[in-house]
């Protein structure tokens, strides 16, 4: 396994950059398989540039974030990556955060994820900001681009804003003829600390391990966590349930 977490940084190229790792799974058989991770979270909103400071960007500063450095990094990435197999990934917490968010809350948000859409997402707690009636179109919206949104511990409990979506526990991409799953979890806090409605989540640890389970037993021999549940949780996730997956 390989424990692989990047703390927040406004600075949206330099967390890509980081970001980026080859894994050769000790699980496939016969020889090693190169898989190129391009991770990306807490966004919040940043869709123009910034200072250093998070604040307006001025001719006399220097200039940093923004979405047009994020897309022209990962696409970069991708071409830099491409014999690799590159997977882009997403870890939730797009909401919140600037004027673009507080006016136009989850429709600019969707509109600039699905001009690149990541392999998989999961959710941070800021998308349950404005309730899960604030989430549902959002992420209807990404479902009409196919961006699978993995949360293993999530419970919907019937709440009817989400009723119709399609958050699953985990997901199954085909990568070069090879099968990776991608679990998703976030804290398991966020109903306490989120207006999420009847929706609550459960530990993340037995979530994660429970699921990665599923998918050993399926077959799948490349296993990813991507995780909006902070760094102490995901070490204890790799503590715990690192023998199941090979990076989080």
């Amino acid at each position: 396994m390989v424990y692989f977490r990047c703390a927040f940084t406004f600075i949206v190229t330099a967390v890509l950059v980081l970001s980026v790792a080859t894994v050769h799974s000790k699980n496939v058989p016969d020889q090693s398989f190169p898989l190129t991770l391009i991770h990306i979270n807490d966004l919040h909103a940043r869709f123009e540039e910034t200072n250093q400071k998070s604040s307006t960007c001025l001719k006399s500063s220097e200039c940093i974030a923004g979405i047009a450095r994020v897309y022209h990094t990962i696409k970069s990435l991708k071409e830099q990556y491409k014999a690799q197999n590159p997977l882009y990934l997403n870890a939730g917490d797009n909401f919140q955060g600037t004027l673009w968010y507080t006016l136009l809350r989850w429709n600019v948000t969707a509109h600039f994820i699905k001009q690149l859409p990541p392999d998989a997402m999961t959710l941070g707690n800021h998308e349950f900001d404005h309730s899960p009636k604030g989430l549902a179109p959002y992420l209807r919206e990404l479902e009409k681009k196919r961006i699978p949104t993995v949360v293993a511990n999530i419970a919907l409990n019937g709440e009817p804003a989400l009723a119709e979506s399609k958050i699953t526990h985990s997901t199954v991409l085909d990568v070069a003829g090879r099968k990776v799953g991608v679990i998703g979890a976030l804290y398991d806090k966020t109903h306490e600390v989120s207006p999420t409605g009847k929706v609550t989540f459960t530990n993340a640890i037995e979530a994660v391990r429970k699921e990665a389970q599923k998918l050993k037993s399926d077959g799948i021999e490349i296993v990813i966590v991507l995780s909006h549940c902070g760094l102490d949780v995901d070490k204890q996730l790799a503590e715990k349930a690192g023998d199941l997956f090979d990076v989080i």
